[in-house]
């Protein structure tokens, strides 16, 4: 097929392989087998049907949804389904974000990441007609509303994505200087965050980091004395976003959210409640060592030490089966997939085309980053699910009609640019 990336095809193939084949193992020689194979053939049918849509996204021309006239509906109907999630979604472990639908169970959160990705490239192609700071905002808002209404269910997790997503494409369109003061100020928040809500304990590192952090604020300032009133400005929201988080941490979360935090701190203050998952998780790492235990071989996972170890966890039960080397090749294929994703970006004349590879890549990039780190003890607790590899029909579905759209964009959005091998 004309310019059709056979590389991220390639490593779409790889790893969706690795999954089906770790989540198999996880029920092989298992007594209780029979209920957990069915997990394991629901998710054939959802490959099987993700790779359907993959191929017919591919082929459709995506410069179809680019127009406001697509987008907003889709981002209006995906509102609609988080609000009907609230009042009558079906609660599954204290909470709502889920609806049946044929038997199957539908995450209208998982959709909700795709329409903030779709609005905020379709708002931000505007900037030739448009102030950008009014499309920025405008795109950060309409986000917020979505995030605020999958953070009620409750899931933090996947509200904090879709903002990070969003916000990473925004900042995307943002002249260089204005790019780089962001970046600064969200780093130098966020460790002063740590060192001063979270009460985590002064160490060296930390003064260190926080210096050279003021060294690259102020040099910034210097360098851009014309424009001192955005270092004022970002230090000021800064402030009040210190405050406001200190305010959520305090009246917004619940204690289970909060024992996540205080788990990833300190994984060992309660080995048997909140910090069980973590723990266990680690272990299942270790036990693998270089070379792992072998392909059903497992004992974590199969013993059920292991929580979510089809979902969550199930870079944890690969680790303990395929071991260092294993996760080094199963790291390097996502990698690769991200840069192919981030590349489609370059590559492409259509604006709003090279915004969505971004978001695509962006979204990828921070639900393996915060997966893997909170299966390796890294980051808190979390319910983000590996894409491509944990079982469930609705981030793997997503993940392919993103995916879709990225081939898609290869294919229709660089017709005079050379082909993609």
């Amino acid at each position: 097929m004309k310019k059709f990336n056979w590389i991220i095809f390639l490593n779409i193939v790889l790893i969706t392989c690795i999954g089906l084949v770790t989540l198999y193992s996880t029920i092989v020689g298992v007594e209780d087998s029979s209920f957990r194979g069915g997990v394991f053939n629901k998710q054939l049918i959802f490959v099987f049907i993700g790779f359907i849509i993959y191929f017919l996204i591919s082929r459709f021309d995506f410069r179809f949804i680019k127009y406001p006239q697509v987008v907003i509906p889709f981002y209006i109907l995906v509102i609609l389904s988080l609000v009907y999630v609230i009042f009558f979604g079906v609660v599954i472990n204290g909470a709502k974000r889920w609806v049946i639908i044929a038997g199957s169970q539908l995450q209208p959160s998982e959709f909700a990441k795709l329409a903030t990705i779709f609005l905020t490239a379709c708002l931000c192609s505007m900037k030739d007609r448009l102030n950008i700071w009014f499309l920025a905002a405008l795109s950060l808002g309409l986000t917020a509303v979505c995030a605020f209404l999958i953070f009620i269910e409750p899931d933090l997790s996947t509200a904090v994505v879709t903002m990070m997503t969003v916000l990473f494409m925004v900042i995307t369109v943002l002249p260089d200087h204005i790019r780089t003061l962001i970046l600064l100020s969200i780093v130098l928040l966020s460790l002063v965050l740590s060192l001063s809500f979270l009460n985590v304990g002064l160490q060296f590192w930390h003064v260190f980091l926080l210096l050279v952090l003021i060294i690259l604020f102020v040099i910034f300032i210097l360098k851009y004395r014309n424009q001192w009133y955005l270092s004022l400005i970002f230090l000021i929201l800064g402030i009040i976003g210190s405050f406001t988080l200190k305010i959520t941490w305090d009246k917004v979360l619940d204690d289970y959210q909060k024992s996540r935090i205080t788990c990833f701190l300190d994984p060992e203050n309660d080995t048997s409640g909140a910090c069980f998952q973590i723990n266990q998780s680690i272990v299942a790492i270790g036990s693998g060592m270089v070379y792992g235990k072998g392909l059903g071989h497992g004992t974590q996972s199969k013993l059920q030490f292991l929580p979510e170890h089809q979902t969550d966890f199930i870079f944890a039960s690969f680790a303990e089966e395929f071991g260092l080397l294993g996760s080094m090749i199963l790291l390097a294929l996502y990698l690769y997939l991200i840069l192919s994703i981030i590349r489609s970006s370059t590559k492409t004349n259509d604006y709003f085309g090279a915004l969505v590879c971004v978001g695509v890549g962006v979204k990828l990039l921070i639900e393996v980053f915060v997966n893997i780190g909170m299966n390796l003890g890294a980051l808190p607790t979390t319910g983000i699910p590996l894409p491509l590899m944990s079982s469930g029909g609705s981030i793997f579905i997503t993940t392919m009609i993103s995916l879709g759209l990225v081939q898609s964009i290869t294919v229709f959005g660089s017709e005079d640019v050379d082909d993609v091998v």
